[in-house]
């Protein structure tokens, strides 16, 4: 049983893989993604927020396997009324009438693993030149502001595109660190039309937002996402 000072000063590694029911090293995974928020102790162990574990506990309420990330690329094209003729027939028939009878939690679940999320470390000299590297999403983009999300700080969030990790980490002295304010997200099958775009579609924000473990973030992803949704239906 968790005592007071354990949730108070965030989770061990091992109380939020109990409480997930998962193993240590799918903690360690969910951290190094930005999925768990999590900060170093001075002994070097991992303090994870429970506010970002009972996010994803929430999340992992559904079931059934996730879809490829070509399917899940063309589900947040499609809900924001972009072209998915690229597609298969078949595989596109089913995926809208998929999106007539799901929310948008199960959505996001479903959608998971499109990209994979890395935290960095980034010094303030490189800042900018990150900033121009990135394909802004989340907090970073327009619709966050328009949404009444404006941060009072510079946001690091976007899309890498044409460059790996590694590349992306020599080129900008970064360091991976799930505590840092850069967040890199590197997609899998990325569509080609969104290949030169300067901030992802909305939808694409919206799910990013979605799996915020900021509780208001989330909120409005997701209420964006089900008035999408909603006007499939």
């Amino acid at each position: 049983m968790e005592n007071a000072h354990d949730i108070a000063s965030g989770y061990t590694t091992s109380q939020a893989a109990r409480l997930l029911g998962v193993g240590r090293h799918e903690v360690a995974r969910l951290v190094r993604n930005g999925i768990l928020r999590a900060r170093k102790t001075d002994s070097g162990t991992l303090a994870i927020d429970p506010g970002s574990v009972h996010t994803h506990e929430a999340l992992s309420q559904f079931k059934g396997r996730p879809w490829s990330p070509q399917t899940a690329w063309a589900a947040l094209l499609a809900i924001g009324g972009d072209d998915v003729s690229w597609l298969e027939y078949h595989k596109r028939r089913r995926l809208l009438l998929k999106l007539r009878e799901i929310g948008a939690g199960e959505l996001i679940w479903l959608a998971r693993n499109r990209m994979e999320a890395r935290r960095y470390l980034v010094s303030p000299s490189f800042e900018d030149d990150v900033r121009k590297a990135l394909v802004a999403t989340g907090m970073a983009s327009v619709l966050a502001n328009d949404l009444g999300l404006a941060s009072t700080a510079p946001v690091l969030d976007g899309y890498v595109v044409g460059m790996t990790a590694e590349e992306l980490e020599h080129d900008f002295f970064l360091v991976e660190d799930a505590t840092g304010s850069c967040t890199a997200r590197f997609a899998s099958d990325l569509p080609d039309s969104l290949a030169d775009a300067t901030e992802m579609p909305a939808a694409v924000v919206a799910a990013d937002l979605a799996m915020s473990v900021d509780a208001r973030e989330r909120r409005c992803g997701l209420d964006y996402l089900e008035g999408l949704l909603d006007g499939m239906r």
